[in-house]
């Protein structure tokens, strides 16, 4: 492992001073980022070696990336390639952060819809513990302690399952909820159309 930019080592002793919770001191941090900046310098490597007909490009933090230190400069030092980088939106505009500086506008994104239940899991169940007064969980006709069999034909297993069931819909989407509720002798199948 090369460690002998000290330009580098004091831009990451600066970001360590900043946010250093975790380590107990500085040198492990730094071990530990030369050592994620060597991994990645040497996967880029190995995979120009065996596709020495492309180009890539390597989605990494700034940290990994500012003045050619970190990813780009081991590269560099492995293959002897060009590279380019583009930064986004840094803290201060210094011309040799990178070899681009990027600025795009903010996005505004649409809400995403919600079920208005408290959600919990037990032995690769998820029942709602508890429903908020006026969700469309509660318009549609779920109740508590009902147990999630799918959403939408998605298994449910877990509260993840829950949450990537409806992750790409939009209010006002229509889905099909399939649970289990208690009555007083058993358990009982039923599907809901909840409107989001």
């Amino acid at each position: 492992m090369d460690m002998s930019d000290e330009i580098y080592k004091n831009q990451l002793k600066e970001i360590f001073d900043q946010h250093g919770q975790g380590f107990e001191n500085f040198d492990y941090f730094y071990q530990s980022q030369i050592l994620w900046d060597e991994t990645m310098a040497h996967s880029v490597d190995d995979f120009l070696k065996q596709n020495p007909d492309y180009h890539m490009v390597v989605l990494a933090g700034i940290g990994h990336i500012m003045y050619d230190s970190g990813i780009p400069k081991r590269a560099y030092r492995l293959n002897g390639k060009d590279y380019a980088t583009l930064i986004q939106n840094p803290d201060s505009i210094d011309e040799n952060i990178g070899n681009f500086v990027l600025f795009p506008k903010s996005l505004s994104l649409l809400p995403t819809p919600q079920l208005g239940i408290f959600p919990s899991e037990s032995g690769g169940r998820v029942k709602i513990t508890n429903i908020e007064s006026d969700s469309v969980a509660e318009k549609a006709g779920l109740k508590k302690d009902d147990l999630f069999i799918s959403i939408d034909d998605w298994k449910i297993e877990t509260t993840d399952d829950v949450r990537i069931s409806i992750f790409d819909k939009k209010q006002g989407d229509t889905i099909k909820v399939k649970v289990l509720r208690k009555s007083l002798v058993g358990e009982k199948e039923l599907e809901f159309t909840v409107i989001l």
